[in-house]
């Protein structure tokens, strides 16, 4: 099977770590996502409608049904990007 697009990673990032209930306790998954995401851009001076697709994982199931979503849009990427999480 041939895919007609080329795909790219162009970085990639995560979340500090804290202990559960620890300092990132006031924050939602999302709020503590959005920074990531938006530095992310940042560091590689890309817009966020260039994003083609934004894949986006967390170990605990956050309060939104589909975090990447979420955290795509409010980061700015258009609504019209795929975005899932896993």
């Amino acid at each position: 099977m041939k895919f007609n697009e080329d795909i790219f990673i162009v970085s990639a990032a995560r979340s500090p770590i804290a202990d559960f209930g620890g300092s990132f306790r006031s924050l939602s998954a999302v709020n503590l996502a959005v920074p990531i995401v938006q530095g992310v851009l940042s560091k590689v001076n890309m817009a966020p409608e260039q994003v083609g697709k934004v894949i986006l994982g967390n170990t605990l199931s956050p309060l939104d049904p589909n975090i990447a979503r979420c955290v795509a849009t409010t980061s700015g990427i258009p609504p019209t990007t795929p975005a899932f999480s896993i």
